[in-house]
């Protein structure tokens, strides 16, 4: 009998098991066991990424010490995905459409404590893990533009010690999602993305920090509506530069301009644009756009909240690198208007 006969029907994750492998998890499992061990359980969070391309021949991007992007190539993950495509379909999903295997995945090495395990705990473990991923997604979008996202949601035990989830089993389901706007990584991005993950991870208990803009970034880059998306956007700015009680149309579009102007002309341009961002953000809000003398065109709205998201992604970013710095929002805010006076 050839090897390719003797393993037939054997999923690939299984064909390559060794004795060491076996002996590891094996100790670990002892260590479990053990009434005295306090030691936490190792998992790995996998989620398969969808509309997600990368135009370099890495087989693994390293974001953080424990996340990370593998191609499934050379994976179990194509496999799993294959093998239960049509229980998942049939039983759990009839009514989506199915689409091929995503290319990469995104892996984060998860710990969890001792007494979290049993299966009681499962909703709160659940909970913990899709946050998780919601934060790995939000620094991936605050990068760069693109339809990024998750269909499945895996939970691998990284020992044999009776996890609350079984290998295959799927903590969570949005359904299959494409778009022609995909979320493209080249060699050269690696680095900045590196960058861009270390200081969010150091500083995101920071005082200053800007959570409220980073959601509503996120959220309007999740929109389908671009009218959504760009009182979204706006939102994001407001919550970073719309400094005290000052009228917060005229403080926003001279803030946003002083914060991220190149020169005079860069920032004039600047001006112009969150001006006519914020008209069409009032006309959105406040439901003028039925009045046929403030209507604006879908394509202006398109345009304008683009406009906005790059302004938005731009000053938050900044923002991110001056607080690693060191630099407090009040030191943040005194620099803007010495900006202006100057």
């Amino acid at each position: 009998m050839n090897d390719e006969s003797k393993y037939a029907g054997i999923p690939s994750y299984l064909k390559n098991y060794k004795k060491q492998t076996f002996d590891k998890y094996y100790t670990e499992y002892e260590e479990y066991l053990s009434p005295t061990s306090n030691k936490p359980v190792k998992y790995q969070i996998v989620v398969p990424l969808e509309n997600f391309e990368c135009s370099s021949n890495l087989s693994a991007i390293k974001l953080s010490s424990n996340v990370r992007i593998v191609s499934g190539n050379g994976t179990f993950y194509p496999d799993i995905i294959e093998e239960n495509k049509d229980r998942w379909m049939n039983e759990l999903f009839p009514k989506i459409e199915y689409y091929d295997p995503p290319e990469f995945f995104l892996e984060i090495d998860y710990e969890m404590k001792k007494e979290r395990v049993p299966s009681e705990c499962k909703e709160h473990i659940e909970n913990d893990i899709i946050e998780r991923i919601r934060e790995v997604f939000r620094i991936l979008r605050l990068y760069k533009d693109g339809f990024l996202r998750s269909g499945f949601i895996y939970l691998f035990p990284k020992a044999p010690c009776d996890p609350p989830h079984d290998y295959d089993d799927i903590i969570s389901y949005h359904g299959n999602s494409y778009s022609p706007n995909k979320y493209s990584i080249t060699k050269n991005d690696v680095i900045k993305l590196q960058n861009l993950f270390k200081k969010y991870l150091k500083n995101s208990n920071h005082k200053d920090f800007p959570h409220s803009a980073i959601y509503y970034l996120d959220k309007g880059l999740k929109r389908t509506e671009p009218t959504d998306s760009l009182v979204d956007f706006t939102t994001a700015l407001e919550c970073l530069l719309a400094k005290g009680k000052m009228e917060i149309a005229f403080t926003l579009r001279v803030y946003t301009a002083a914060f991220l102007k190149g020169n005079k002309q860069d920032g004039r341009k600047i001006y112009d644009d969150i001006k006519e961002t914020y008209n069409l953000r009032s006309i959105i809000v406040h439901g003028k756009e039925k009045d046929k003398k403030v209507k604006a065109g879908e394509f202006e709205y398109r345009e304008y909240s683009k406009k906005t998201e790059r302004y938005a992604r731009k000053a938050i970013i900044k923002w991110l690198d001056m607080i690693d710095k060191g630099k407090t929002a009040e030191e943040i805010y005194e620099s803007i208007e010495n900006k202006l006076l100057s």
